[in-house]
């Protein structure tokens, strides 16, 4: 399956007292400064995802523990698809991410989610990317650099509620092409997921 990265970014620094061509220097200065350690994060991070994703244990059932590694994996308010409970073809819905969890733990709680995801090495991770990999810096924070990065890919679900908050199985997966946006922090040296929504 190929996957593709995709940056964005937006910057919220005055620099209207820099020239131009200086702020361009600078800006790929950090590029080229942070690119390596990005890629190492970025990594980890959606590796880190597509294991908690399921919101279990190593035992395979969802605890306090697995919720909490599950929304720590997210900045505060973010908002993911809703790809757990049934809604009208069509009305993909989005709700937050701590609410997403609740919900697993409350009526999902013998198996979690049972997804799956393609587990990539880190060189067919970013393949095919090219020029695409060239982050953007947000460097409003003044001790910060913050670096935005989407990814797409395909996740399976073999689980859903249905109306009545009934578990129901499936032998062949749903299939959601979701694009899930990281934050990388260069101060943390870690990144948050900011959002999953659907792929347009």
């Amino acid at each position: 399956m190929m996957m593709y990265l995709f940056i964005s970014c937006s910057t919220t620094r005055s620099t209207s007292t820099m020239s131009t061509d200086k702020r361009e220097m600078l800006y790929m200065q950090n590029v080229k400064k942070y690119e390596a350690a990005n890629k190492r994060i970025l990594y980890e991070s959606y590796l880190q995802y597509i294991t908690l994703a399921s919101l279990t244990d190593t035992s395979g059932v969802v605890t306090d523990q697995s919720v909490w590694d599950f929304k720590n994996l997210f900045e505060s308010g973010a908002r993911v698809l809703n790809d757990i409970q049934l809604y009208p073809q069509g009305d993909q819905q989005l709700i937050e991410a701590d609410y997403y969890a609740d919900i697993v733990s409350s009526f999902m709680n013998r198996k979690g989610v049972v997804t799956e995801f393609d587990t990539p090495d880190i060189n067919t991770f970013f393949a095919g990317t090219g020029a695409q990999f060239d982050p953007k810096v947000d460097d409003a924070e003044e001790d910060d650099y913050n670096f935005y990065y989407t990814y797409e890919t395909i996740k399976r679900n073999y689980n859903i509620l249905n109306k009545n908050n009934q578990v129901l199985y499936y032998d062949e997966a749903i299939e959601y092409p979701i694009v899930i946006t990281f934050r990388i922090s260069i101060k943390n040296q870690s990144a948050d997921i900011v959002s999953i929504l659907p792929q347009k």
